[in-house]
């Protein structure tokens, strides 16, 4: 008897339902989805791209300054010095 008693509270009456409160129901519910997946993935692809362009930027840094020989970049830094 307590069983049934609390299950038949937690159950809506079926006059209570209706096609319109499951249509806006349905709407949230994906609208919520939508917005919630775009914003989370456009943080983790925000956060990839942006790792990938700071290692680019470190490869490129060190590619420059490998190609220099020791004259030229004393050279580079007397004549900013000046």
């Amino acid at each position: 008897m307590l069983r049934g008693a609390a299950l038949q509270s937690i159950v809506s009456h079926p006059a209570d339902n209706s096609f319109v409160k499951f249509g806006f129901l349905a709407i949230f519910h994906v609208s919520f989805f939508i917005f919630i997946t775009t914003i989370g993935l456009n943080i983790i692809f925000g956060i990839i791209v942006d790792t990938f362009s700071e290692l680019r930027d470190l490869k490129v840094g060190s590619a420059r300054s490998a190609s220099l020989c020791l004259p030229s970049t004393l050279a580079v830094v007397n004549s900013a010095a000046a």
